[in-house]
């Protein structure tokens, strides 16, 4: 891991504050943090996240190192990555929407440059990627899964939303086992408008579930697959989503999805 990425935010800036929360104790909270003392979820050769606890909560802490002028030009306009995912997050929660509550925004200026600083509620759960790996889920549960994957890709798009990234390591199932699992969206960078109703974005998502574990050998059973697709009124699509993955290219994702879980 780069230098700039294992030091803290010694002098950090808030720039967004969730509501009910104490900015000043947040940037004191953040300036004690050690990334080392905390567990690494992931890391490349700008970003990093981590599981800590902070201020007293359990949570999730993202970092982005801003290398180039176009980073940096972003971040002054508030286009950078933590402030498309706070605008992301905010929109799912206001629209009924499960994700993790972003809590504070900051910027620091690291060892080689700015940083962007993004703490959020740590959510206890698998991803949807651990469910289809792990195949621990019983089938009814496996069912479940399914059709709250459609609806949820479906309720999004009625209301005018797409996610670029929709991928199974990007959702935690919360109520594993229960009759209404709830799936969250933790990385909300990616969250776009579209039209509503826009069946092609709907596809895309739909096809970003299927291609990562694909690409890992462990590609969702048939049925399940047409399980989603038949709770949103939509099997003629089977034929146009196998195009879509086929027409993706090397289902093989960069970067481990596993890693750091």
């Amino acid at each position: 891991m780069s230098t700039e990425l294992e030091t803290g935010p010694a002098s950090p800036r808030i720039t967004r504050v969730a509501p009910g929360e104490d900015a000043r104790a947040w940037a004191r909270a953040l300036a004690a943090f050690h990334p080392g003392r905390a567990a690494q979820l992931k890391v490349d050769d700008s970003a990093a996240v981590w599981r800590a606890d902070l201020a007293g909560r359990s949570v999730v802490i993202k970092t982005w190192a801003m290398r180039s002028f176009a980073d940096r030009l972003k971040l002054a306009c508030r286009m950078a990555r933590g402030d498309r995912h706070w605008r992301g997050a905010r929109w799912l929660l206001d629209s009924g929407f499960h994700t993790a509550r972003p809590l504070v925004l900051a910027t620091d200026r690291g060892p080689a440059g700015p940083r962007q600083w993004l703490v959020m509620e740590y959510l206890d759960g698998p991803t949807v990627l651990d469910c289809i790996i792990d195949g621990t889920l019983a089938p009814k549960d496996q069912h479940g899964l399914a059709r709250a994957l459609a609806s949820q890709v479906s309720e999004m798009v009625a209301l005018g939303r797409f996610n670029r990234d929709h991928k199974p390591s990007n959702l935690i199932v919360t109520g594993v086992g229960t009759a209404s699992p709830r799936v969250a969206i933790i990385d909300c960078v990616a969250i776009r408008p579209c039209r509503r109703f826009d069946f092609s974005m709907m596809r895309r998502m739909l096809a970003s579930l299927y291609i990562e574990p694909l690409g890992l050998g462990a590609p969702p059973r048939r049925s399940l697959c047409m399980r989603a697709l038949t709770s949103i009124d939509a099997r003629s699509w089977w034929q146009t989503l196998e195009h879509l993955v086929v027409s993706h290219g090397d289902p093989r994702s960069r970067v481990d999805p596993r890693a750091g879980r």
